[in-house]
């Protein structure tokens, strides 16, 4: 199965699947013929998506076991997640190799990194760099070094304990994202030193809440200072890790009463993650009254209800 990786890329998958997508006709000479019109390596990306069985073949006619909503808001996104997915939750030829070059990932200061040997590295070239691609992985040039990247870790921890998370791991994915947490709310407190800079007198009060009052509902007192007035007015800071592609997060019930509540004096500091514990402060979202993304008139965000709280009328 290594051979189907063979300069494998995403380009190259992501232009396959569009075109069986868009595809009524699924002639094997058809598809091949739109796919080499765009993209190169056609031999392995069909061999790719049949060891996966996304496709089977028959007659020279193609059926595509491909089930997707026909509403994706983020494609590349998505697609990256749907073949990561259908590589380790389907038994197929390509997942032993995979989780073979992915079990030399062992833990180590809180990060699962791999340092492999020149002959490896070389070896293992073409899954890796597409893994890269896949957001799986990321590659640390100091140390030249992989490392698992937090968008897909519990998607590893599931690969590594057979879809059964020890305790030893759930406790790790705990403490990984509370540390996390915690190291994005202390770069937006420098963050804020920096935005309140002219304002010098308001640069102690400050408040780090969320290590002394996990309910408060939000992270972080700031201060929002009125030159002309001399008068200054409160900021409460809801500090969210994301990825920097959908900047999806988790809000609770308390910090949406809590936003609720305060209206423009709460905002939502959205911070993406990169390479684990460092952070893109240039591409920081910051949004004042948040409130309106739980309206349906919302059409910039999207919203999914995780679970209910219920309980017996007395």
């Amino acid at each position: 199965m290594k051979n189907v990786f063979n300069k494998l890329e995403f380009n190259q998958i992501r232009h396959f699947f569009e075109i069986l997508q868009s595809s009524k006709d699924l002639n094997y000479e058809y598809i091949k013929y739109r796919y080499n019109n765009v993209a190169t390596n056609f031999k392995n990306v069909f061999k790719f998506f049949k060891s996966l069985k996304l496709i089977e073949s028959k007659d020279k006619q193609l059926i595509s076991n491909i089930k997707i909503k026909k509403e994706i808001i983020n494609y590349d996104d998505f697609l990256k997640k749907y073949i990561l997915e259908s590589i380790f939750t389907k038994t197929n030829p390509i997942r032993e190799y995979v989780l073979e070059y992915l079990n030399n990932f062992k833990l180590e200061n809180d990060i699962y990194k791999y340092k492999p040997k020149t002959s490896d590295r070389l070896r293992n070239s073409n899954l890796r760099n597409l893994l890269i691609e896949l957001d799986l992985i990321g590659y640390n040039s100091l140390e030249n070094s992989y490392f698992i990247l937090e968008k897909y870790l519990i998607l590893f921890l599931k690969i590594k304990e057979k879809n059964k998370i020890s305790q030893k791991n759930l406790d790790y994915i705990i403490n990984r994202k509370y540390k996390l947490g915690l190291l994005a709310e202390y770069r937006i407190i420098e963050y804020e030193k920096n935005r309140l800079a002219y304002a010098k007198q308001l640069l102690n009060e400050i408040q780090h809440v969320a290590l002394t009052n996990v309910n408060a509902g939000y992270d972080i007192l700031s201060w929002d200072y009125l030159k002309n007035s001399s008068f200054s007015l409160p900021r409460y800071i809801e500090v969210k890790a994301v990825t920097d592609t959908n900047y999806s997060f988790y809000w609770t019930n308390n910090e949406y009463e809590v936003a609720k509540k305060e209206k423009d004096r709460y905002f939502l500091y959205l911070l993406p993650v990169i390479n684990n514990n460092f952070f893109n402060i240039n591409d920081l979202k910051i949004i004042q009254n948040p409130i309106f993304l739980i309206s349906n008139k919302n059409k910039n965000w999207n919203k999914k209800v995780e679970k209910y709280h219920i309980w017996k009328k007395i």
